[in-house]
């Protein structure tokens, strides 16, 4: 999505070239993965590692893994993962 083969937990999605009409794609990527990430909650946490803490602090919210229990890093990767999706 944005071109960054490796991006660090802690850059900013719109630092790294995102915008608000990349926004919506990232968010809709996420929600494929079991996220409940909002465009609002993107702008308000813009860093990997603020949308991976936001995640873990909300129930229900575990892309796919399990639900409080599961690791921030393991968030923090799939949101990463989410980024480098080239289909966007």
């Amino acid at each position: 999505m944005l071109g960054c083969p490796d991006l660090d937990i802690d850059t900013n999605f719109f630092d790294a070239g995102g915008s608000s009409l990349l926004a919506p794609r990232l968010v809709r990527a996420l929600r494929e993965m079991g996220s409940n990430l909002t465009i609002k909650d993107l702008f308000r946490y813009p860093t990997v590692r603020q949308q991976a803490r936001l995640l873990a602090s909300r129930e229900g919210s575990s892309l796919g893994l399990p639900g409080k229990s599961a690791p921030t890093d393991s968030r923090a990767a799939a949101i990463r993962r989410a980024l480098r999706v080239g289909s966007f």
